[in-house]
């Protein structure tokens, strides 16, 4: 791992030059750790740096980008939010500690970045599902007690073929035939296929330990691999928006300075920790 200042020297440029290739996406942090005056630096993964092709032309995207900003002065406060955010995540760790559920509580806050990490990266997105689902059921396996699972019923999965008077209404406003169907316009003589049964539906897993509470999901296809008396459940109706696919977006995207402090090869770190445990 190398600090700012070794890959400054490596790069031949200034500190401020790898913060900017940090803050423009072009250099990954591999993990954070304290100064001793207080403060926090990035560490990186020496192989990231034969990675970037042309860094003086990407220094120079990067002064040109900085020059067309509005706003520069918003962007000088940076360094303090990401210390108060590092801060608060700190503090958090630190408190949960020496709890019993210490280990679902770390964890679980993990857990809670990885799922804005996939809502961010579309190319990612599968590789790091398939590790929270890892995650989650080795939390239900060693915490049973402490998670509560509920199933959220949602809608079947169908197919619908729309009656001649909903194809012209269609035609006439403009809509495709699947967007007519997604905006809830059907009228009862389309023809309705029910493909999958509650296709839609979600397993909640709820942690709440103390003061702190965390609230994941998965898709009911996807727990029932490895979920034992599931139909057993409690059950609740599922909220949903307009169409089907609405309903899958729960959570967030991971901001810039989430990324900052808790870089994705830090959660995947830690996750990958928890489940060898």
């Amino acid at each position: 791992m190398l600090k700012t200042s070794e890959v400054a020297r490596k790069l031949n440029i200034t500190n401020r030059q790898v913060q900017d290739l940090v803050d423009f996406g072009y250099l990954p942090i591999a993990d954070t750790y304290r100064t001793n005056a207080g403060g926090f630096g990035y560490l990186f993964a020496e192989q990231e740096l034969e990675s970037l092709d042309d860094v003086p032309s990407l220094l120079a995207e990067i002064k040109d980008r900085k020059r067309g900003r509005r706003n520069m002065q918003a962007s000088r406060g940076g360094w303090r939010r990401r210390q108060r955010v590092l801060e608060r995540s700190e503090r958090f760790l630190r408190s949960t500690a020496d709890l019993p559920e210490a280990p679902l509580l770390r964890a679980a806050f993990y857990l809670f970045h990885l799922n804005h990490y996939a809502k961010t990266y579309q190319d990612e997105q599968k590789r790091l599902y398939e590790l929270k689902n890892q995650v989650l059921a080795h939390m239900v396996g060693k915490f049973p007690q402490v998670i509560e699972c509920i199933y959220l019923v949602g809608n079947d999965q169908v197919k619908v073929w729309l009656c001649e008077d909903c194809r012209q209404a269609a035609n006439a406003a403009g809509y495709s035939y699947p967007e007519y169907v997604r905006e809830g316009r059907r009228c009862s003589k389309c023809y309705v296929q029910v493909l999958a049964r509650e296709y839609y539906s979600l397993i909640e897993y709820k942690i709440e330990v103390e003061e702190c509470r965390f609230c994941f999901h998965l898709p009911y296809p996807i727990a029932r691999k490895w979920m034992k008396d599931i139909e057993e459940l409690p059950r609740q109706e599922r909220k949903q928006g307009k169409g089907s696919d609405e309903m899958y977006f729960y959570g967030r995207k991971i901001t810039r300075l989430e990324e900052r402090v808790v870089p994705l090869a830090v959660v995947e770190r830690e996750l990958e920790e928890f489940l060898r445990t």
